[in-house]
């Protein structure tokens, strides 16, 4: 077929310069033609150069020209056609072969893979091809042919690899041997040394491959160095051999790396007290104890579990303890008292908890305050000692700083949290070596129930030893620690929940149902916020549900109907506390946040949450209070607060607000306002109404209050405020009054009232004794501030249905200079009334002379000496 398109070509160029060539037949000699014939063949115009050696007679040039041009299209269609193309480099080939061409045969025959027949042709074409013929011997499989003519060439690396892949081990030793009598000094150092170990190890190698172990140590005694050793032994797992001829050697330190390879930890231990290595063996014992107390025999991991040799190992680990230092056998001591998981009591614990600390043992520290965690988590509610023994830190932070350690794990050179990190490698059975910087995980324990989590593919195993690497470690010890940290999380708060339903099935204080609903918001939240625990759907319903629990019970904690429960010393440091005050705003903000609209019982709520919370993030309830669209007076008032504007501002917007619900509030349904969040926010209208007086007077319920609020938003400017009587105060204070009295007069609709909120009739009675009460404390502090209402608090202590319903001790008290129809009132005779039903009298100057009101009965506050104790604290602070 080639035949033919060279002869078709050639009749297509005899057409195309016919009579070019009948004139250059005339005139040209076959001289002539035959160099132009190598011109054109070295320009490539293969068809024109034939034609030109055929005139010129030259058989042979006329050979390679057709040969090139069958190179060239074989070339051209290498990709488009390889079967042609192989064909047409075939015909190429022998016929390069037949004039002599030897090199640019045996280029054809490489590419055509006929090896064997380009190797015997390259080694016609001098030394400069010796190494091309090599590599086709190499190619053909035809290794002795392949290291002679290596050899030949001076090639010692390939010499040596022809001979390692035919194993012809005699053929290479010989040719090392002359090479080290006739080689330079200059190749023996920079190749002679490397060459022989690198052959003696191929040697070991086919050895090893056979299982002559035997023979295989003769050629690894044969090494150059014993590091050379251990670097073949250990790559290829001959762990054995390498132990044994480094005890032989007394290596022991060496030997203690080999017996850690063979993850057999104990004899590592072992080897390591031999060398006096005597710190590092207790403490490998102390891991290989830690380890299996959790992951043996299937165990799911925590709490620690015995198992055969447990007590033998730990008194091995005293015992080497023993020759390091008192402090260390000290420390040794107290974590083999927690492994041994002996049964102590909750005082034997903390002292173990209190000497992990001194130790710095994190270890210690953890499984101490597990073991508290669990004691209280199996106790029955009832035995709380509610003042001191409720729990809610379990770990977390220590968990969470594990979970720090993890996410920087694969950054190399990771120091931060390195002491969480090594704990958690330690709890987890796992140590961590590195292989050129690369970090590996081996497993003491592959059927840990952590570990089941790593897909199989990913689990690599070299002999005993069983390693996985740092993503997969990673994404398995969070899994597990996310686990482990929502199950406790959810076991505290399930216990928390209880003691809360406790302490109210069992009318217990008000202080312990706050501190239950305290810890159970903490441990929520700090779940709900942790950045690591990436909760399925159930579990973030879960613990919303345990969020909500504590924001919808508190406000009726910490606002009791009772003011005497709020006046306890452990109620009033409790409100101050940041985690009282973020569970307040919380509870706001699930208020405010609402898109459905607010109705007044909410507004009443939020309102006295904030007056009575010592700070606020405002900005979110503007931005999200969608709910308080509908009432513009209460919109204006919670803005008004949420932005902590002027007292006389807020004063303003908020009797619009109280206006607003006193008029247009249907107080017959449920959702109208709580009657104590009514008056809580009369209260402190009234206090605020006083400021332009230089004092006020109120009680120490409203005060407490007050000054609570006062912390968080700084105090006014009170000589700002002094003397500028706004004139809406007339108004906003008969507002005041003729709601109490309006209250107070009309029994029944206050019951109705009442009624809407609450249906139990004993604590109907009760909460409506304690309204009545309230309102006519109102009107007595109306009358100290502004001297007014004598006859109207008169009249009403006149009528049974009032007196009724208050404190004997009160009435008497309020009574006792009673004149004819004059009740003769001042400060003392209403501080030892108020002192009777515990709520005593506050005078409070805001910088204006009130020494007229003082009295034996009374809590007298000076403001601006207030303010300069606390500036003066938190500086010394």
């Amino acid at each position: 077929m080639f035949d033919y398109w060279t002869k078709k070509g050639l009749v297509q160029v005899r057409k195309l310069d016919d009579s070019l060539a009948q004139a250059m037949q005339v005139s040209s000699s076959p001289e002539e033609w035959k160099s132009r014939g190598y011109k054109l063949l070295r320009e490539g115009n293969y068809e024109m150069a034939t034609m030109c050696f055929e005139r010129a007679g030259d058989e042979r040039g006329e050979k390679l020209s057709k040969a090139a041009g069958l190179k060239a299209a074989a070339d051209r269609m290498h990709s488009s056609n390889p079967e042609m193309a192989s064909v047409a480099r075939r015909q190429a080939a022998e016929i390069f072969e037949s004039i002599g061409k030897a090199e640019y045969a045996a280029e054809c025959f490489y590419m055509l893979k006929e090896y064997d027949r380009a190797g015997r042709l390259y080694l016609q074409c001098g030394e400069s091809a010796m190494e091309r013929a090599g590599e086709c011997f190499f190619l053909a499989g035809n290794y002795c042919s392949a290291a002679e003519v290596y050899a030949k060439g001076c090639h010692f690396s390939k010499c040596l690899s022809a001979c390692t892949k035919g194993k012809l081990f005699d053929m290479g030793l010989h040719y090392i041997q002359y090479w080290k009598q006739h080689g330079t000094a200059d190749q023996r150092c920079r190749e002679m040394d490397t060459i022989e170990q690198e052959f003696l190890e191929s040697c070991a190698c086919h050895y090893y491959e056979l299982n002559d172990r035997r023979a295989m140590m003769r050629y690894v005694r044969a090494f150059d160095s014993m590091s050379s050793v251990r670097t073949f032994l250990i790559n290829l797992g001959c762990l054995d051999e390498l132990l044994s001829l480094e005890v032989e050697s007394g290596n022991f330190l060496e030997a203690a790396g080999i017996a850690k390879l063979k993850g057999e930890l104990v004899l590592q231990a072992d080897l390591l007290g031999k060398g006096g290595h005597f710190k590092e063996a207790s403490l490998l014992i102390l891991w290989f104890v830690f380890a299996n107390s959790l992951w043996s025999n299937g165990s799911k991991g925590w709490p620690l579990k015995p198992f055969l040799q447990k007590e033998e190992l730990l008194t091995k680990a005293k015992l080497l303890a023993k020759d390091v230092s008192d402090q260390f056998y000290e420390f040794v001591h107290t974590e083999a008292e927690i492994l041994l998981n002996s049964q102590h009591n909750l005082f034997e614990i903390h002292q173990i908890l209190d000497s992990s600390r001194r130790h710095s043992s994190i270890r210690g520290e953890m499984l101490s305050a597990r073991k508290i965690l669990d004691m209280h988590l199996h106790l029955n509610t009832s035995k709380y000692l509610w003042e001191n023994d409720l729990v809610s830190d379990f770990c977390k932070d220590m968990i969470v700083n594990i979970f720090k350690f993890l996410a920087r794990l694969e950054m190399q050179g990771v120091t931060e949290y390195r002491e969480f990190g090594e704990f958690c490698l330690n709890y987890m059975g796992v140590k961590r070596e590195f292989n050129n910087l690369n970090a590996i995980y081996f497993l003491m324990n592959s059927d840990a129930q952590w570990a089941r989590d790593i897909p199989r593919k990913f689990i690599r195993r070299e002999g005993s030893l069983v390693s996985v690497d740092v993503h997969q470690f990673v994404s398995a010890a969070q899994a597990y620690w996310r686990s482990e940290l929502l199950s406790v999380g959810m076991h505290v708060l399930t216990n928390l929940e209880a003691l809360y339903n406790l302490s109210v099935r069992n009318s217990l204080s008000l202080f312990c149902q706050s501190r239950s609903l305290i810890h159970i918001y903490d441990v929520a939240k700090s779940l709900l916020n942790c950045q690591f625990l990436s909760s399925q759907h159930s579990d973030i319903k879960a613990l919303w549900k345990f969020t909500r629990l504590a924001t919808e019970c508190f406000y009726d904690c910490i606002y009791p109907r009772d003011w005497r429960e709020s006046l306890k010393e452990n109620m009033i440091s409790l409100r101050r506390n940041e985690s009282c005050r973020n569970l307040l705003k919380e509870a706001i903000f699930e208020n405010v946040s609402s898109k459905n609209r607010l109705s007044y019982a909410q507004l009443g709520r939020i309102t006295s949450m904030i007056l009575g919370s010592g700070e606020m993030l405002c900005e979110p309830y503007e931005k999200k209070a969608d709910g308080l669209e509908w009432n513009l007076s209460w919109k204006a008032f919670i803005e008004d607060l949420c932005r902590n504007v002027n007292e006389e501002s807020y004063m303003q917007k908020l009797h619009e607000a109280l206006v607003d619900t006193y008029y247009n509030a249907n107080w017959r349904i449920r959702d109208y306002i709580l009657p104590g969040c009514f008056l809580y926010m009369l209260e402190r209208q009234l206090i605020l109404l006083s400021y332009f007086q230089g004092y006020f007077l109120t009680t120490k319920s409203s005060f407490v209050e007050w000054l609570i609020y006062q912390e968080g938003h700084g105090s006014p400017s009170f000589e700002s405020l002094m003397g500028n009587t706004p004139p809406s105060l007339t108004r906003n204070l008969k507002f005041i009054v003729d709601v109490v009295q309006h209250f107070l007069y009309n029994d029944n609709g206050m019951m109705d009232w009442i009624r809407a909120i609450e249906n139990k009739v004993k604590v109907m009675k009760d909460y409506h004794a304690l309204v009545v009460l309230r309102l006519v404390v109102i009107i007595c502090l109306v009358y100290l501030n502004f001297g007014w209402c004598e006859k109207l608090l008169s009249d009403l202590l006149s009528r049974n249905y009032i007196t009724k319903q208050l404190p004997r001790q009160f009435y008497d008290a309020i009574q006792k200079r009673r004149k004819y129809n004059f009740l003769n009132l001042n400060s003392n005779v209403v501080a030892e009334a108020f002192s009777k039903i515990g709520n005593p009298l506050v005078v409070v100057s805001l910088g204006k002379n009130c020494s007229r009101f003082l009295c034996p009965h009374a809590i007298f506050v000076d403001m601006k000496e207030l303010m300069k104790q606390t500036l003066g604290a938190h500086s010394n602070q």
